[in-house]
Formats: structure tokens, C-alpha cells, sequence
């Protein structure tokens, strides 16, 4: 691995001290906090590993803008702690990658407020910086949120991690509704509140000899207020009806739209998970997940073939997926699309490529596409006769910017009992031949997936 990014400086320790002199909270609002945008510091879940010997940031854009910042706020040094903690956290049994996506943001909000809004080191935090902090998160300026939180990094630039640019549209905090004005977002839920309380006061034990000295020990959720979040809406069977209607129509003027209608009739005929939609650098999903029989799908995508009964992943293994009938339509309109494209579409296909099949999406990605997806189909909607019907009268999914999530039309069609009942195994499958068309790499064996991963599942 290269070892670029070393530098002479000693390896910091992994215990910081802090100062006794305690910062008065600033009411006023900070023109600082307007101007800056943050940036990602830490490195994707797959790359952690590389960093572990390395003193400063191994991707070159960030390192060049830590290095504009005043050495005295140790950005590196408590950089390199972040790490440590990243990677500690990495060992707990139950730690994933979305445990990492969700971790990752609140350490690097409360580096880029310490450094560039605070102006003062994280190691000289006292509880009054903690809780002007925690002030901030909670109703943070527009340019700290989004509405996806985006990619760390640009992924359409096929290069070496060193060199791959940022993000500039990532963001540490992700808002479903962004603002009430053009300049101060919402006010954060109490699930917000919650794992950046939580993770600081985690990140603080780990970096500090004397727990006594953490800045979060005495926070209490209910010092911070919140918004109250209303109960995800269901959408009856004849709205779901017209949902998918227009979903159709779109599809039909978009080809790009063709993978993201069968994304949202999986939502809605099957309890499959979102989470088994997106592809890793590990497993790829493909064709070959959906099955007939016990046999599986033996004919191309785009040849008269049987209808899929289920579904199956190795991200699951304890689990298969029945499919409602009416999912056939979809599935058999998006493998001859896919045919229609490629001839040589087959089992071992991807199910959702990226542009010139070039791999999969990951779960993120694929979250935000299918976001704006159903953002243009309430647009439609709200354009189309349909929605002169009663029972879209005072829909609040109607207003400006809204979009309808993949668990709000799982929930919808569960309400409906379109939704057959996923079916649990008693004894996991096992052997080398369990999954050997399903999407794992060649350099990975099932047999070595089960070892890795049966134990967490």
C-alpha cells in the first residue's frame, strides 16, 4: 500500500489532555457556520484498513485542504484518533457499513465545527462546547445537510483513491425535509438528536484518560429539543394502484426509469429488503436471485420464460422471498428491456447496473435515485387527472420536493396483503454449492460468505 501520505511526525497518542478553562455558549448566530462547507474526512467502510498506518489522509483533496487549517487545532493528530476509533468500532460483532455511514458524519461534524467554526482544538472541548455543538446539529445551516447525504467521493472517476476527487454535494447531516427557510434547516428529530449525542459521548470516552473530563458526560437528550416526525403515511390499495401507474407511464418515456419501476413493484409485491437491491464489492446482485421451483430461472431474461416464484440472498440466507403474481408483468417487462438492449443478458447478469453494466449500486446510491424516481412520479401525478380523485384530496405528499420512500409503499402494500410472507429457515443452507450463481465474486467462495457472515445474520 503506498505510503504516501506518511509524514515525519511522531505517531500522537492516543489519549488527548484537556484544558480546564471552560468556553461561554455563543447565542448569535456564527457567520462562519454560513460560509463553510464541510467535506468528508475519513475514507469509504472498504478502505479503513489502508489507513490504519498512516498519520494523515491518504486521498490527496483532503489532505490539501487540512493543511490550510491552523496547526495549532492538531487536525491531524485528532484525525488519526478518529481513525483509531473508526477502526475499533469496525471489531464490534454487529458493526456493518451502515453503521459506519451513519458513524462517520457525526465525528467529522464535530471536527469541521471544532476546527473551522469553533476555531479551537477537539481536545479543548468543555461540556459548554459540547452543548453549543449539539445546538448547532440540531438546527444546522443549509450548507451542512442534504437530502441523501450523497457519496463520499466521486465514484464515476475510475481511479485510485488517492487522487479521486470529493464529493462536493456530500454532506454530514441528511434531511428528508430540508428547510423553513433558504438559509436555517428544520429542527432535527429526536433519532438525530440521539446518535450524535450518543456517538460524541462514545468518541470522547475513547480519546480521554479521565471520563470525568468528557464534554457530553452530562448532556441530556432533553436538554435539546426536537421535531416531532408524523407517522409514515399508507397509501390505500387504489392509491398504490395509481402510484404504479404513473411509475409505468414514466418508465415507458425514461428507459433509465425501467430498473427503478422494478425496484418500486419489489417494494410492493414482495418483502424483499431495500438492502438486498444494492450490490458490494463482495456480492453483485444479479438475475440468478430470482427463482421457479427449486431450479431457479434456466431461460435468458429476455426469452419466453417462466414466471419467478421467489427470491433468495446470500445477505439472507435464512430467509426466501415469495413473490405476489402480479409482480410477473414487472419483472417480465424489465428482463425484455434489458434483453432488448444486450442479447446477452443471462442468469449471471447484473439485476441493476451501473451505465455499460460497468457493476452494481450500492445501497445509497440506489436510495437517492429511487427517491428522485418517486419524487417525478408524484409530480406526474399531481399533473394527471388522477389526482382530481377524492382520495387524493390534501395528500401532503403533494407538496414541493416530496418523494415516497421504498418502506412507505412496503408498508402501503402490507396494509393491502399484497405482500406474501418472506419464509425463515430452520437450518441456514451450507456447502460449497449453496450460492454458486448468486452474485459472489469469483475470488470468494460461498463456503468462505457463510464463515464470514452466518455467524452475524
Amino acid at each position: 500500500m503506498p505510503r504516501s501520505a506518511k509524514t515525519d511526525a511522531k505517531e500522537p497518542s492516543r489519549k488527548l489532555a484537556t484544558e480546564s478553562a471552560a468556553k461561554p455558549v455563543i447565542l448569535s448566530s456564527n457567520p462562519l457556520a454560513d460560509a463553510f462547507v464541510p467535506y468528508p474526512l475519513f475514507p469509504p467502510f472498504v478502505l479503513l484498513d489502508d489507513h490504519q498506518d498512516l498519520l494523515q489522509p491518504l486521498n490527496n483533496a483532503v489532505r490539501a485542504r487540512l493543511d490550510t487549517l491552523d496547526p495549532s487545532l492538531k487536525v491531524y493528530g485528532t484525525w488519526r484518533l478518529g481513525i483509531d476509533f473508526l477502526a475499533k468500532q469496525c471489531q464490534l460483532p454487529e458493526f456493518t457499513a451502515r453503521h459506519y455511514k451513519i458513524l462517520c458524519p457525526v465525528i467529522e461534524a464535530m471536527m469541521h465545527w471544532s476546527w473551522s467554526i469553533q476555531c479551537k482544538p477537539l481536545s479543548e472541548w468543555q461540556e459548554t462546547d459540547a452543548r453549543e455543538f449539539m445546538s448547532f446539529v440540531m438546527r444546522p445551516p443549509m450548507t451542512w445537510i442534504s437530502q441523501t447525504g450523497g457519496t463520499r467521493y466521486v465514484l464515476r472517476h475510475k481511479t485510485e483513491f488517492a487522487v479521486k476527487p470529493i464529493n462536493d454535494n456530500w454532506r454530514p447531516i441528511t434531511r428528508t425535509n430540508l428547510a423553513t427557510s433558504a438559509s436555517i434547516s428544520v429542527l432535527g428529530t429526536g433519532q438525530h438528536r440521539n446518535i450524535f449525542l450518543n456517538r460524541g459521548r462514545e468518541f470522547f470516552e475513547f480519546i480521554l484518560d479521565n471520563p470525568d473530563k468528557n464534554p457530553f458526560k452530562d448532556l441530556r437528550a432533553r436538554d435539546f429539543e426536537v421535531r416531532h416526525v408524523s407517522t409514515r403515511m399508507t397509501f390505500t390499495p387504489a392509491q398504490l394502484r395509481d402510484l404504479m401507474t404513473i411509475a409505468k407511464s414514466l418508465a415507458e418515456i425514461d428507459p433509465q426509469s425501467q430498473s427503478l419501476l422494478l425496484v418500486a413493484a419489489i417494494a410492493v409485491y414482495s418483502d424483499i429488503p431495500f438492502r438486498a437491491m444494492g450490490s458490494t464489492p463482495e456480492l453483485e446482485l444479479t438475475f440468478s436471485s430470482f427463482k421457479v421451483g427449486s431450479n431457479g430461472l434456466q431461460k435468458n431474461p429476455g426469452s419466453k420464460q417462466p414466471t419467478p416464484d421467489w427470491f433468495e440472498s446470500p445477505r439472507y440466507p435464512r430467509r426466501l422471498y415469495p413473490l405476489n403474481s402480479e409482480f410477473a408483468d414487472y419483472f417480465h417487462q424489465y428482463a425484455q428491456f434489458r434483453h432488448a438492449l444486450n442479447h446477452e443478458i443471462s442468469r449471471q447478469s447484473f439485476l441493476l447496473p451501473l451505465m455499460a453494466d460497468t457493476g452494481g449500486y450500492s445501497d445509497h446510491t440506489l436510495l437517492d435515485r429511487f427517491s428522485k424516481f418517486t419524487g417525478h412520479v408524484l409530480t406526474k401525478l399531481k399533473q394527471s387527472p388522477l389526482a382530481a380523485k377524492d382520495y387524493w384530496q390534501g395528500c401532503e405528499h403533494f407538496r414541493a420536493g416530496a418523494s415516497i420512500t421504498f418502506l412507505e409503499l412496503r408498508k402501503s402494500a402490507k396494509a393491502a396483503n399484497w405482500v406474501p410472507e418472506a419464509l425463515t429457515l430452520v437450518e441456514p443452507p451450507n456447502g460449497e454449492d449453496t450460492w454458486p450463481n448468486i452474485g459472489i465474486t469469483k475470488h470468494l467462495a460461498a463456503s468462505q460468505w457463510m464463515r464470514n457472515h452466518l455467524s452475524l445474520l
